[in-house]
């Protein structure tokens, strides 16, 4: 295996991993974002590739922790430049608030704001309804006399008509 690569993988991944920790305010870095996943109800079901990523972060956790605790792990193939590229792109999702986490809270926030306007709506529509609904209830009223009024005059030429009253 290329030490570079292996020197490569290491160095980014601490870059990943302070990063995290910044993000999560914890000294746990990738540990606490996957665990962070993990815990997540929801992420899966609301953000697309939340499950990927939770699955790809594991891998490179191992990965890490073969190169720092196992002993001949440099002698093994465990890490490729995909490893290395992924986590530079992860990097940048979570600078870019493109990540699993930012992906979620904008959503979450999207539906607050909906549910906000919604709300806001039926408020108005409410205290519209309140405002006029002693004159829609006017109206209904008059148009259902003056139908009233409509038929009874009907009703009178009617019997006019049939019994010659006039």
């Amino acid at each position: 295996m290329d030490e570079n690569h292996i020197l490569e993988f290491l160095d980014t991944y601490k870059k990943l991993d302070e990063l995290c920790r910044q993000l999560f305010l914890s000294d746990k870095g990738v540990s606490q974002y996957i665990d962070e996943m993990s815990s997540e109800g929801y992420g899966k079901w609301r953000v697309a590739g939340w499950e990927r990523d939770y699955k790809r972060l594991k891998n490179i956790r191992w990965i890490r922790n073969r190169l720092v605790h196992d002993r001949d792990s440099f002698e093994s193939d465990l890490v490729n430049e995909k490893d290395i590229e992924w986590m530079r792109t992860f990097y940048q999702r979570i600078m870019e608030c493109t990540d699993p986490f930012s992906l979620l809270r904008q959503t979450e926030r999207r539906s607050e704001e909906t549910a906000e306007r919604t709300e806001s709506r039926s408020s108005t529509d409410t205290a519209f309804s309140s405002q006029n609904g002693g004159s829609q209830d006017r109206n209904i009223i008059l148009a259902a006399l003056i139908l009233a009024g409509v038929m009874l005059v009907g009703i009178i030429l009617a019997a006019i008509v049939t019994f010659k009253i006039f």
